[in-house]
């Protein structure tokens, strides 16, 4: 990454795989039979379920993937500023906790799926 204060600096993006895969596992090996009913019988079948399950690990942090998230750290903002994430000056630190990454993340989920269901109707 350049700096050596950000050398052990985890990518958001293997943050949610990691998180995505260990989904996968929890579902396979330590989830119990009766929790995987309840959730398969919502999704129709234990392959959606499980595929449901990682998908919503994989996305839980999304928020943390905006300005409002990028600004708490300077040296890590700095990082993402050069990889080319576009940081309004106008948004302070301390404004941060009227965006919360969680909500952020939300809305990204919900713009996200109302895209696919729009392609999906159209197609």
């Amino acid at each position: 990454m350049g700096t050596p204060e950000i050398e052990s600096w985890l990518p958001l993006w293997q943050h949610l795989e990691d998180s995505a895969l260990l989904a996968y596992r929890l579902w396979d090996e330590w989830l119990p039979d009766s929790v995987k009913k309840v959730i398969t019988k919502g999704c129709g079948s234990p392959e959606s379920s499980r595929t449901l399950l990682a998908f919503l690990a994989g996305v839980h942090d999304i928020g943390k993937a905006t300005p409002a998230f990028a600004v708490q750290v300077g040296i890590l903002r700095d990082e993402m500023a050069r990889e080319g994430l576009h940081l309004p000056k106008e948004i302070a630190s301390s404004e941060r906790s009227q965006r919360p990454h969680g909500l952020a993340g939300q809305a990204i989920l919900m713009r996200w799926l109302r895209g696919v269901a729009y392609h999906a109707d159209k197609n």
